[in-house]
């Protein structure tokens, strides 16, 4: 029911639904509120083995500052859940962190201000640190990243080293992930990082202006270390002063196709893929009315407009680069049968809700035109 539920302790779901019959909670009849009565210094909600077939729907949360850890906390072999149309404000790590985990969903979900407590994560941290879980060996994408909105987020922990908006962070040889259709600006770490992690797709993203936290030190906005098999397609990254737009590190293995970069330094790629437009073309990409963003003050992640007064913005103009400039996702190399269906499904839209074409170009970013 709608109201607010204030919580003492966090609500853990240890149960689950069946493949058949997913078990939801979502709002009715008005906006649900979760947030803490006092200081919690963990999860709001957290779903451990052997719970199954859940999704969370149109839920809002508000961490109180410092207080709660994230909004969800996926935990240690878990499966199959649903994270959707969720709005997540003021956590103290992350906004939804998952541990070893498989087939996790995450889209459309709005988060906002993270990481300014006990930090050291990321606005949607996946999957982070202790090897991959495989609930099965099927083929195709496990997992997706999909239509969020992140920003305002800051690893405010002595690492420095996070407040990413999206990361894939360690895990080795986890199932395929999908991230796709996002816009991630604002946040004192990266925009979408994969770190140690294998088998990652990152198609028709939008970044901006992320890295805004000094003490991280050069960083990009697109970023891979240490990690294989990752695709880069699609996606439009500008960066702040002082950053690189793309970063490949650590002896990544990444295929980019159509991607854009702009402002910033450099950004960190092999030889051929900097000498190849086609690959990734340093233009300005033509938003709408982006938002402007000092060049030199540090800490600018706390002022983020929220994703509620984004409205267009980030649509490209008329004139822009990124209109059409794009390539078929599904036509690229590596892209088997099994793969097709989740990407027609997620991004037969784009981030605004549009029906791409998917019988001709694709534009370049989370919103198709």
């Amino acid at each position: 029911m709608k109201g607010v539920y204030r919580l003492t302790n966090t609500l853990i779901m240890r149960g689950g639904g069946r493949p058949d019959a997913w078990i939801t909670y979502r709002s009715y009849d008005g906006k649900v509120l979760i947030t803490p009565r006092t200081s919690m210094r963990a999860a709001l909600i957290q779903v451990r083995a052997p719970a199954a077939y859940l999704e969370f729907r149109g839920l809002t949360f508000d961490g109180g500052g410092t207080n709660a850890y994230e909004a969800y906390q996926i935990e240690y072999h878990t499966h199959h859940v649903r994270v959707l149309n969720n709005v997540i404000s003021n956590m103290s790590a992350a906004g939804i962190a998952v541990t070893t985990a498989d087939y996790v969903t995450f889209t459309g979900n709005r988060i906002y201000r993270f990481g300014d407590g006990v930090g050291w994560s990321s606005g949607i941290s996946f999957n982070s640190g202790d090897g991959a879980f495989w609930f099965d060996n099927a083929a195709g994408f496990h997992s997706v990243i999909a239509d969020n909105i992140v920003t305002g987020g800051i690893d405010n922990s002595d690492h420095h080293s996070d407040g990413n908006g999206i990361i894939a962070d360690l895990g080795g040889n986890i199932p395929l992930v999908l991230i796709a259709d996002n816009l991630v600006y604002e946040n004192g770490g990266r925009c979408i990082h994969s770190l140690g992690v294998q088998h990652v797709w990152v198609i028709n993203n939008t970044c901006y202006m992320n890295g805004l936290d000094s003490r991280l030190g050069t960083t990009g906005e697109i970023t891979s270390f240490n990690s294989q098999d990752i695709h880069l397609i699609n996606n439009v990254a500008v960066a702040w002063t002082g950053r690189r737009p793309y970063a490949i590190e650590g002896g990544s293995s990444v295929a980019l196709d159509h991607n854009v970069g702009f402002d910033g330094i450099a950004s960190a790629v092999p030889g051929d893929v900097s000498a190849d437009p086609s690959r990734l073309l340093t233009r300005d990409p033509g938003f709408a009315a982006p938002i402007a963003v000092d060049p030199a003050a540090d800490g600018q992640w706390k002022s983020a407009l929220p994703p509620s007064a984004v409205g267009e913005r980030f649509r490209p103009q008329p004139s822009s680069v990124l209109r059409r400039w794009g390539v078929d996702p599904r036509a690229q190399p590596g892209v088997t049968k099994d793969l097709l269906p989740t990407l027609e499904t997620v991004l037969g839209r784009d981030l605004a809700g549009q029906r791409r074409w998917l019988g001709g170009r694709f534009s370049v970013g989370a919103y198709d035109s």
